[in-house]
């Protein structure tokens, strides 16, 4: 059955709710299942999952280590379970915490690199961020955090990447307090924050749905790149999949530095760019590569809380004013937002459905695929 685009614009328009109300909850949640005893002693955290949840976890690293005094590394589930839980550095026990996220809780490679890695570092904690306390991911971890929110269908994984985020931010800010690499007042001002984005997520989502007709005149090529860096490559990552996914784009993420080594030597020269840029340690770097990408002949698309820098003003082709953003570490918060509703403009102006669903000349092998895959994966 294809599935129709409302699902996306469903998932989307409930974001400003989501901020609302379950942040607080996800949180408290948070609070009330680990405590110092659990927390306290970690040196190293490692994070593994696939697709949304490995992205959530990428677009968490600054997080990390700005709240607390651990090592933070994103392992893909697969590549865990296949090579790097032999090589993880051995601490003393209960210094080392895998956590895993899967929004389902059914992913078949997270709960084998949860075990493999129980295995390889018998000291370890194993915790889980899933939206499923029932489920094989949580039965195989010592503690698991309940990110579950209201259902508005799985796909495209909007509402849940964005509660695995707020699990993140939950574990670091729990973390960082109790290692006392932050004060509980300051992790108590970053929760109270949380919730007053609830506005600026809707001015997002209006600000965007404005320039939807200026997205869609820019010309379609065959390749489609979301740039980012910090946080905010996780943010490029997300936000290409979700172009991927809802629209059929062959859309890449990359980060900034790394797009001037390779992409910028790729045809063809006129494909449209979207480059993450709020402001901090790597506005100034966008804007170059900006100015490169822009002199070769590309489209830009750029996201930013200055809209007013003249330079962009003058050079880019859309921007989307993303206001509110107090801090860097936060835009992640709020830069994924726009792919949604671009993405489900490409989709439109294309007449394609989400995940290649309407494709009548693939359905049975797709089909059949999916099974598989969730057999197996």
């Amino acid at each position: 059955m294809p599935l129709d685009l409302d699902l996306a614009r469903n998932q989307l328009f409930s974001l400003p709710e989501l901020y609302k109300s379950n942040f607080s909850i996800i949180d408290h949640k948070i609070r009330n299942t680990l405590n110092a005893s659990d927390l306290l002693g970690i040196k190293q955290v490692i994070i593994v999952g696939n697709g949304d949840s490995y992205f959530a976890g990428m677009a968490s690293v600054q997080t990390f280590q700005r709240y607390t005094s651990c090592i933070y590394k994103v392992v893909q589930s697969m590549r865990f379970f296949a090579y790097e839980h032999a090589f993880i550095k051995e601490y003393s026990p209960g210094q080392t915490l895998i956590l895993g996220i899967s929004a389902s809780g059914e992913s078949k490679r997270v709960v084998q690199a949860l075990q493999e890695g129980r295995k390889s570092v018998p000291g370890s904690k194993i915790f889980v961020i899933c939206g499923n306390p029932d489920s094989s991911v949580a039965r195989v971890a010592d503690k698991v955090i309940d990110v579950s929110i209201p259902d508005k269908g799985t796909a495209p994984g909007i509402r849940s990447y964005t509660a695995s985020l707020f699990g993140l931010l939950g574990i670091a800010l729990r973390l960082g307090e109790l290692q006392g690499k932050i004060h509980l007042h300051e992790a108590n001002a970053v929760r109270s924050s949380i919730p007053l984005l609830a506005p600026h997520v809707e001015k997002v989502i209006n600000n965007s749905l404005q320039l939807i007709e200026k997205i869609k005149a820019l010309p379609l090529r065959n390749v489609f790149t979301v740039v980012g860096s910090g946080n905010n490559y996780g943010t490029a990552l997300f936000s290409a999949a979700k172009f991927v996914e809802i629209a059929g784009l062959n859309a890449t993420s990359q980060d900034l530095e790394e797009w001037l080594h390779v992409e910028r030597f790729a045809y063809p020269l006129d494909s449209t760019v979207l480059v993450v840029a709020p402001m901090g340690k790597s506005f100034i770097h966008a804007k170059k590569m900006i100015k490169v990408a822009k002199t070769i002949g590309h489209h830009i698309i750029c996201l930013t809380d200055n809209p007013d820098d003249r330079f962009i003003t003058e050079t880019v082709d859309v921007c989307i004013p993303i206001y509110e953003v107090y801090d860097e570490l936060f835009s992640n918060l709020l830069m994924y937002i726009p792919s949604i509703p671009f993405a489900i403009a490409y989709a439109e102006r294309l007449e394609r459905m989400m995940f290649m669903s309407d494709n009548v000349e693939i359905k049975d092998s797709r089909q059949a695929l999916s099974k598989r895959l969730k057999e197996e994966m």
